[in-house]
C-alpha cells in the first residue's frame, strides 16, 4: 500500500480510503501480508507507513500481517524500497492506491520489473479536482522524461 499525506489529526481521506481498501481486502484474504510504505514529512506527526499500520491494526488486521517501510518519499521510492521486502515467489504484488493513482503507479512498478495488479480505493470527493490535476501533470512527467 502506498502512503500518502498524514495530518496532525491523522491520515489524510486519501489515505483512509487507501486504508480501508486494504483492510478490506486482508480480511477476505487471510493469507496476504501488506507492505505499507510511506516516510515521513517534515510537517506529518507520524509517517505515512506508521499510520497505515495503525489504521489497519484498528481494522482488526493482526500486526504479523503487516510489514513496514517508512524510508520512502514519493512513488517511486516507494515502489524501490518495497521491492527489496517481497519475498521470493509472492508475485503478482497488488498495489492499493487511490484511483487517480493507481495507473502511473503500476507503470512505475512494472518498469521496476514487478508483476503488478492494482486495487483502486475511491478518491475523496472533496479531493477530485486537486488529486486529478496533479496526477495529470506527474504522469506527463513521467511519460515524458521517466522520472517522477
Amino acid at each position: 500500500m502506498l502512503g500518502a499525506r498524514v495530518k496532525t489529526d491523522g491520515p489524510s481521506l486519501s489515505l483512509q480510503s487507501r486504508i480501508d481498501a486494504a483492510a478490506a481486502y486482508l480480511l477476505a484474504n487471510q493469507n496476504t501480508k501488506a507492505i505499507v510504505s510511506g516516510g515521513q514529512g517534515t510537517d506529518e506527526p507520524v509517517s505515512e507507513a506508521e499510520a497505515m499500520k495503525q489504521g489497519l491494526l484498528t481494522a482488526g488486521i493482526d500486526e504479523t500481517r503487516i510489514i513496514m517501510e517508512s524510508r520512502s518519499r514519493n512513488t517511486y521510492e516507494n515502489i524501490t524500497f518495497t521491492k527489496k521486502l517481497i519475498p521470493a515467489h509472492s508475485e503478482p504484488v497488488l498495489l492499493v492506491t487511490n484511483d487517480f493513482h493507481l495507473y502511473r503507479a503500476v507503470k512505475m512498478a512494472e518498469k521496476q520489473g514487478l508483476n503488478v495488479k492494482g486495487l483502486p480505493a475511491p478518491t475523496p470527493l472533496i479531493t477530485i479536482p486537486k488529486s486529478y490535476v496533479r496526477e495529470y501533470l506527474a504522469l506527463t512527467k513521467y511519460l515524458l522524461t521517466g522520472k517522477i
